[in-house]
């Protein structure tokens, strides 16, 4: 079942008298506290405890879901830590942690599976996220919540379907499942609406862009250069649109590799056929 819900960390992870006024004159109900405000238990974060409480009580706040800390409190929070002794000590905290609070839970909870490491880690670290939801599972199961994977970006784990496919596989779906955080997936592939732009305007065959390098693009002109089959150069040319979503694409890119489409990940390579095929097709969807 698809339920959807309003992060906390919207407005700022801590719920203030300011944010309780907002939530009780808005229409929206489903929320997902952060935990990570409960880490440290100082003024702020003991009146945000407290407006949530009374949020709830009024029937304003439903905790649709939980999502529990990836940081905070001067402590690691990654369930896929290699060092075991350590990622037990991260287990026995979450447990702890959602116990505690209780009061605040909803019938699921949102898990960040890993921090930010190296992709050559992944596939141990996939076991160690087992351990730490197989650890968990005891609690949910008396608690009434299901453990839900968080779909994230960069190099943590859990980047990619095969990954979370690969975590939530071990075990009973009614009790593990997966999380879609809105700002991830829009993310995901921004270089979508100038791929189709620069693909709808011109013409050109997906080849041909996959073949393009940013310094191919003459904005001030609106044209570049493709090579087609038999390695025949022609000029071709893209619309005003295209040129805004090229523009955003590149601005926010963070590498400095010629190609003008690469890859999600590190190393950022340049992007294949394949590539565009994938993500065409899951646009389509």
């Amino acid at each position: 079942m698809i339920k959807y819900a309003l992060a906390a960390c919207a407005f700022g992870s801590y719920v203030t008298e300011s944010v309780a006024s907002a939530i009780r004159k808005s229409r929206f109900r489903n929320f997902e506290p952060y935990f990570g405000t409960c880490i440290v238990d100082d003024e702020q974060s003991q009146l945000s405890a407290r407006l949530t409480k009374q949020l709830i009580a009024e029937g304003g706040f439903h905790s649709a879901s939980v999502h529990l800390p990836f940081y905070g409190g001067g402590l690691r929070w990654d369930p896929s830590c290699l060092d075991e002794p350590q990622r037990q000590e991260i287990s026995a905290r979450f447990i702890k942690l959602i116990r505690d609070h209780a009061d605040l839970m909803g019938p699921m909870v949102t898990l960040h599976a890993s921090n930010e490491p190296p992709l050559t880690e992944h596939p141990q670290r996939i076991g160690q996220v087992c351990k730490s939801i197989e650890e968990m599972l005891p609690t949910a199961r008396e608690l009434g919540f299901v453990i839900n994977v968080e779909f994230l970006p960069r190099t943590c784990v859990g980047n990619c379907v095969e990954e979370l496919q690969q975590i939530v596989s071990h075990f009973d779906p009614d009790q593990v499942g997966i999380c879609l955080d809105v700002n991830h997936i829009m993310n995901r592939y921004r270089e979508l609406p100038a791929m189709i732009d620069l693909l709808a305007s011109t013409g050109m065959r997906v080849g041909e862009l996959v073949q393009l390098n940013r310094e191919d693009i003459d904005f001030e002109n609106r044209e570049c250069i493709v090579f087609g089959k038999g390695d025949k150069e022609r000029k071709v040319y893209f619309d005003a649109r295209a040129k805004i979503h090229l523009q955003n694409y590149l601005a926010e890119r963070c590498d400095d590799d010629p190609a003008l489409f690469v890859t999600l990940l590190k190393p950022y390579d340049r992007l294949k056929i394949s590539g565009v095929e994938i993500r065409l097709r899951e646009h389509g969807r």
